[in-house]
Protein backbone atom coordinates (compact mmCIF):
# COMPACT_ATOMS: atom_id res chain seq x y z
CA UNK A 1 0.00 0.00 0.00
CA UNK A 2 1.05 3.35 -0.67
CA UNK A 3 2.83 5.43 1.92
CA UNK A 4 1.95 8.67 1.28
CA UNK A 5 -1.25 7.57 2.36
CA UNK A 6 -2.49 9.91 4.98
CA UNK A 7 -6.22 9.89 7.57
CA UNK A 8 -9.18 12.45 6.07
CA UNK A 9 -12.01 12.86 7.92
CA UNK A 10 -12.18 9.26 8.34
CA UNK A 11 -10.87 7.96 4.51
CA UNK A 12 -7.58 7.55 2.92
CA UNK A 13 -6.53 10.27 0.53
CA UNK A 14 -3.34 10.45 -1.49
CA UNK A 15 -1.17 13.44 0.22
CA UNK A 16 0.31 15.54 -2.69
CA UNK A 17 3.72 16.19 -2.57
CA UNK A 18 4.51 17.76 -5.98
CA UNK A 19 8.17 18.96 -4.23
CA UNK A 20 8.99 15.80 -4.33
CA UNK A 21 7.46 14.87 -7.54
CA UNK A 22 9.21 17.94 -9.29
CA UNK A 23 11.23 17.01 -12.48
CA UNK A 24 14.95 18.08 -11.17
CA UNK A 25 17.60 19.96 -13.13
CA UNK A 26 20.10 18.41 -10.38
CA UNK A 27 20.59 14.01 -10.86
CA UNK A 28 19.69 12.76 -7.55
CA UNK A 29 21.49 10.45 -5.63
CA UNK A 30 20.35 6.41 -5.51
CA UNK A 31 18.34 6.97 -2.10
CA UNK A 32 16.72 10.04 -3.54
CA UNK A 33 16.04 7.93 -6.61
CA UNK A 34 14.50 5.22 -5.15
CA UNK A 35 12.05 7.76 -3.42
CA UNK A 36 11.27 9.25 -6.28
CA UNK A 37 10.29 6.21 -8.18
CA UNK A 38 8.28 4.30 -5.65
CA UNK A 39 6.42 7.45 -5.06
CA UNK A 40 5.57 8.24 -8.91
CA UNK A 41 4.71 4.37 -9.38
CA UNK A 42 2.41 4.40 -6.07
CA UNK A 43 0.94 7.54 -6.40
CA UNK A 44 -0.53 6.39 -10.18
CA UNK A 45 -0.56 2.78 -9.97
CA UNK A 46 0.13 -0.29 -7.56
CA UNK A 47 2.79 -2.09 -8.97
CA UNK A 48 2.44 -5.90 -9.18
CA UNK A 49 4.21 -7.94 -6.42
CA UNK A 50 6.06 -9.53 -9.02
CA UNK A 51 9.59 -8.40 -9.97
CA UNK A 52 12.18 -6.58 -7.81
CA UNK A 53 14.44 -3.44 -8.83
CA UNK A 54 17.48 -3.11 -6.65
CA UNK A 55 18.53 0.24 -6.06
CA UNK A 56 22.04 -0.19 -5.68
CA UNK A 57 24.98 -0.55 -7.74
CA UNK A 58 25.25 -3.62 -9.82
CA UNK A 59 28.26 -5.54 -11.24
CA UNK A 60 28.94 -8.38 -13.23
CA UNK A 61 29.12 -10.62 -9.98
CA UNK A 62 25.88 -8.82 -8.43
CA UNK A 63 22.68 -11.04 -7.86
CA UNK A 64 21.04 -11.51 -11.10
CA UNK A 65 18.82 -8.78 -11.46
CA UNK A 66 17.63 -5.20 -12.56
CA UNK A 67 19.56 -2.30 -10.69
CA UNK A 68 19.54 1.18 -10.56
CA UNK A 69 21.77 3.42 -9.18
CA UNK A 70 23.42 7.23 -9.47
CA UNK A 71 27.25 7.03 -10.17
CA UNK A 72 29.39 10.03 -11.24
CA UNK A 73 26.04 12.17 -11.60
CA UNK A 74 24.45 9.54 -14.26
CA UNK A 75 21.86 7.35 -13.34
CA UNK A 76 22.30 3.95 -14.94
CA UNK A 77 19.98 1.51 -15.42
CA UNK A 78 22.12 -1.95 -14.88
CA UNK A 79 20.91 -5.85 -15.77
CA UNK A 80 23.23 -8.62 -14.39
CA UNK A 81 22.70 -12.19 -15.87
CA UNK A 82 25.05 -15.22 -15.64
CA UNK A 83 27.39 -13.29 -13.89
CA UNK A 84 28.22 -10.81 -16.11
CA UNK A 85 26.50 -7.14 -17.39
CA UNK A 86 23.64 -8.09 -19.72
CA UNK A 87 22.45 -4.27 -20.39
CA UNK A 88 24.08 -1.04 -19.10
CA UNK A 89 21.90 2.13 -20.14
CA UNK A 90 23.07 5.39 -18.66
CA UNK A 91 21.61 8.60 -18.78
CA UNK A 92 20.62 12.40 -16.83
CA UNK A 93 17.26 11.67 -17.76
CA UNK A 94 14.76 11.11 -15.17
CA UNK A 95 11.91 10.11 -17.52
CA UNK A 96 14.14 7.96 -19.82
CA UNK A 97 14.29 5.83 -16.15
CA UNK A 98 10.71 6.17 -15.28
CA UNK A 99 9.76 4.75 -18.60
CA UNK A 100 12.61 1.73 -18.46
CA UNK A 101 10.91 0.97 -14.57
CA UNK A 102 7.53 1.16 -15.76
CA UNK A 103 7.99 -1.50 -18.45
CA UNK A 104 10.07 -3.22 -16.30
CA UNK A 105 6.62 -3.80 -14.08
CA UNK A 106 4.13 -3.56 -16.60
CA UNK A 107 5.70 -6.66 -18.26
CA UNK A 108 4.86 -8.72 -14.85
CA UNK A 109 1.64 -7.44 -15.01
CA UNK A 110 0.56 -7.94 -18.69
CA UNK A 111 1.64 -11.65 -18.36
CA UNK A 112 0.02 -12.55 -15.40
CA UNK A 113 -3.26 -10.93 -17.02
CA UNK A 114 -2.96 -12.22 -20.36
CA UNK A 115 -2.30 -15.67 -18.96
CA UNK A 116 -4.95 -15.17 -16.68
CA UNK A 117 -7.34 -14.10 -19.18
CA UNK A 118 -6.71 -15.44 -22.17
CA UNK A 119 -9.33 -17.20 -24.63
CA UNK A 120 -8.55 -19.98 -27.26
CA UNK A 121 -7.82 -17.86 -30.27
CA UNK A 122 -3.86 -17.85 -31.42
CA UNK A 123 -3.32 -14.27 -30.37
CA UNK A 124 -5.53 -13.60 -27.78
CA UNK A 125 -2.68 -13.49 -25.12
CA UNK A 126 -0.83 -11.24 -27.07
CA UNK A 127 -4.23 -8.85 -27.71
CA UNK A 128 -4.57 -8.85 -23.73
CA UNK A 129 -0.73 -8.34 -23.17
CA UNK A 130 -0.73 -5.08 -25.23
CA UNK A 131 -4.10 -4.08 -24.23
CA UNK A 132 -3.20 -4.60 -20.50
CA UNK A 133 0.56 -1.80 -20.99
CA UNK A 134 -1.99 0.57 -22.93
CA UNK A 135 -4.40 0.22 -20.04
CA UNK A 136 -0.94 0.80 -17.18
CA UNK A 137 0.80 3.43 -19.61
CA UNK A 138 -2.50 5.51 -19.41
CA UNK A 139 -2.50 5.92 -15.97
CA UNK A 140 0.71 7.76 -16.13
CA UNK A 141 0.04 10.40 -18.61
CA UNK A 142 -0.86 10.57 -22.41
CA UNK A 143 3.23 10.89 -23.03
CA UNK A 144 3.72 7.42 -21.63
CA UNK A 145 0.24 6.10 -23.29
CA UNK A 146 1.93 7.31 -27.04
CA UNK A 147 5.32 6.05 -26.48
CA UNK A 148 3.68 2.18 -25.52
CA UNK A 149 1.13 2.84 -28.20
CA UNK A 150 3.80 3.38 -31.04
CA UNK A 151 5.92 0.62 -29.74
CA UNK A 152 3.21 -1.49 -29.96
CA UNK A 153 1.87 -0.16 -33.61
CA UNK A 154 5.74 -1.06 -34.76
CA UNK A 155 5.67 -4.50 -33.44
CA UNK A 156 2.02 -5.35 -34.98
CA UNK A 157 3.54 -3.82 -38.04
CA UNK A 158 6.07 -6.66 -38.27
CA UNK A 159 4.26 -9.43 -36.70
CA UNK A 160 0.57 -8.68 -37.27
CA UNK A 161 -2.08 -10.63 -35.20
CA UNK A 162 -2.62 -14.27 -36.87
CA UNK A 163 -5.99 -15.28 -36.34
CA UNK A 164 -6.37 -16.67 -39.53
CA UNK A 165 -6.02 -20.32 -38.13
CA UNK A 166 -9.48 -20.43 -36.93
CA UNK A 167 -10.75 -19.56 -40.19
CA UNK A 168 -9.39 -22.87 -42.00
Amino acid sequence: MCRFIRENNGKKDHKKRESHLEKRDSVMSTEELEKYIDHWLERNWEKPKSGKIFFKEGFANSAEGTYIFEKEGKYHYLITEKGRVYQDDVTNDIDEIKWKVLNYYIFYDACDYARVHQGKDQDSFRRLYFQRELEICRMFGDAFYLQKKKEIDGILGEHPYKDDFLRG
